[in-house]
Formats: structure tokens, C-alpha cells, sequence
């Protein structure tokens, strides 16, 4: 297992992130083929700072404007990002925060239905995890991360 800890976790607000997320009605999806135009440019832009940030995303129903263009996805319930070389990943719901090894977010395969088995995995990592390693996913997310 990796040993993993918040103060490990750079940003790097001029690299693009990777990111995951887990809805109703679609199992997994990613923007690992995407452009780089379209992932996340920082942690802080991923988590708080864009339009379609994991906030918006969870939080926000029906504010994160890629998921109004998708509602066949159905509502999102988990929500990942990395960096290509990080050795976390922050795995997110509506009301918290986890790291988790990068490697365990990478080896879920891409689902454009709805699949159980994926959803009770990712509860399954945010429920289990240390409590060192799980934060309050609001506002001051960001800001809890780097003790700005």
C-alpha cells in the first residue's frame, strides 16, 4: 500500500489534471482521451475554481454546466482527481474528501451504464478510509489541503 498523506499533495496550477467520475446511470467515466483543453488546469481549478470543478459537479445540482448537457448520466455520486504522476488521487462525494492511491482510481474501466459493482467500490474506498486521510468537502477544501 502506498503511504499516502495530505502533506504529500502538490498543486500544479500550469498541468493538467486526470479525472473520474461515478454516476447513476454511468458506472465510470474519465477524460483521460480528452484534450488537454478539456481537464482541469491545477487542483484548485479541479476542486472550487472552474465551472465544472468536483464542487459544481456534486454539490451543485444542476450547475455543473457538462453535466447539464449529459443528463443521461443521471446525477453524480463520486468524483476523482490526479495528476499523470502524482502517487494520490482525491476521491470525492457531496460532503468529503479522501486520498487514495492514484493506481486504484486508474484500474476502474470505463462504464457508460449504470454498474453497482463501481459505485459500492468507490463507497467502499471512502468509507474505509484512515481518518487521517478523510477531510470536509466544502468550501474550504483547498484551503484545509495547503493550510492556506
Amino acid at each position: 500500500m502506498t503511504d499516502l498523506s495530505w502533506s504529500t499533495v502538490q498543486d500544479r496550477p500550469t498541468e493538467r489534471m486526470e479525472f473520474g467520475a461515478s454516476h447513476v446511470r454511468c458506472g465510470w467515466r474519465t477524460h483521460r482521451r480528452l484534450a488537454d483543453k478539456f481537464k482541469f488546469l491545477g487542483l484548485q481549478s479541479a476542486l472550487h475554481g472552474s465551472k465544472n470543478s468536483l464542487q459544481q459537479l456534486l454539490q451543485e445540482v444542476g450547475s455543473n454546466v457538462n453535466a447539464r448537457q449529459h443528463a443521461e448520466r443521471g446525477e453524480a455520486i463520486f468524483a476523482a482527481v490526479w495528476f499523470h504522476n502524482s502517487n494520490w488521487a482525491i476521491l470525492c462525494d457531496a460532503t468529503k474528501a479522501t486520498l487514495i492511491p492514484r493506481e486504484q482510481i486508474e484500474r476502474i474501466d470505463e462504464c457508460n451504464e449504470r454498474n453497482d459493482a463501481i459505485t459500492n467500490m468507490l463507497r467502499e474506498l471512502l468509507e474505509s478510509a484512515e481518518p487521517e486521510l478523510v477531510k470536509t468537502f466544502d468550501d474550504r477544501l483547498y484551503q484545509q489541503i495547503f493550510n492556506a
